[in-house]
């Protein structure tokens, strides 16, 4: 394989192939999964008061949005989780309420598909500034790059399609294609047997601390975390970077 030199403001590392997370890496979280979290809960509180329940007050930070819903806590199920891990938080959060399980489930099911359509109906994504820049200059390369990502492999492949940006991407792996998602290092497992990469020299970079440990578990030396707005702690990684114009790649 090709190798290339990454540099990170003075550091450096000789890499021959780049992992990506996809949410609050490479799009805008807020932009996309905000907004499909706005949806959802919204949604959620109308067919729960169409069978005489009140949602919880607390349903925003149930799942990981913080106040008002300005920003999403990294740690949180929202920002780290699976679509089917946010399903059971609503449909316990209905059962709580008195809601036999299986109508709890129907609801959950209901309202996140809901959010599903509002965001394919305005194709709300949209790249972190300079990512665009950072993936073209990889492309131009040939370092191989690859999406690992909590989201379903089927909506992450659609999204970067809406970006024109698919192309780039010699494989991208979403968490229905392994048993264990994030942080077991599974996905980077089975990106590295079906393309023959050393994950030694590989790089990762994703925006939360189960991106990090993934590639720790999986042995990448080089793991970097994308900080979000306020600069949350990103546990496990080599170093963090705010903005791409802080990352170069080059032959």
């Amino acid at each position: 394989m090709n190798m290339a030199q990454l540099y990170l403001n003075e550091l450096q590392w000789q890499v021959e192939a780049v992992f990506l997370d996809k949410d609050g890496t490479l799009i805008d979280f807020m932009h996309t999964w905000g907004y499909w979290a706005e949806q959802a809960l919204r949604q959620y509180a109308i067919q729960l008061a169409e069978q005489g329940y009140e949602a919880a007050a607390n349903m925003p930070a149930r799942i990981g949005m913080l106040a008002h819903g300005a920003d999403v806590d990294r740690n949180g199920p929202l920002a780290m989780g699976t679509v089917a891990q946010l399903e059971t938080i609503l449909t316990f959060s209905s059962y709580e309420l008195g809601m036999p399980w299986f109508e709890a489930i129907k609801v959950s099911r209901s309202c996140l598909a809901y959010a599903d359509k509002a965001v394919e109906l305005e194709r709300r994504v949209r790249l972190l500034p300079g990512a665009g820049r950072f993936l073209e200059e990889a492309a131009r390369l040939r370092i191989p790059m690859f999406i690992v990502t909590a989201d379903e492999t089927d909506t992450a492949v659609k999204q970067m399609q809406w970006l024109g940006m698919a192309h780039y991407f010699t494989d991208i792996i979403g968490t229905d294609q392994v048993v264990r998602g994030k942080p077991y290092p599974d996905m980077l497992e089975l990106a590295a047997g079906r393309h023959q990469v050393d994950l030694t020299r590989a790089v990762m970079i994703g925006d939360t601390s189960s991106d990090m440990s993934m590639a720790h578990s999986a042995g990448l030396a080089v793991r970097l975390g994308k900080l979000s707005p306020g600069g949350s702690v990103i546990t496990h990684a080599t170093s963090c970077f705010e903005d791409y114009g802080q990352l170069t790649i080059t032959a």
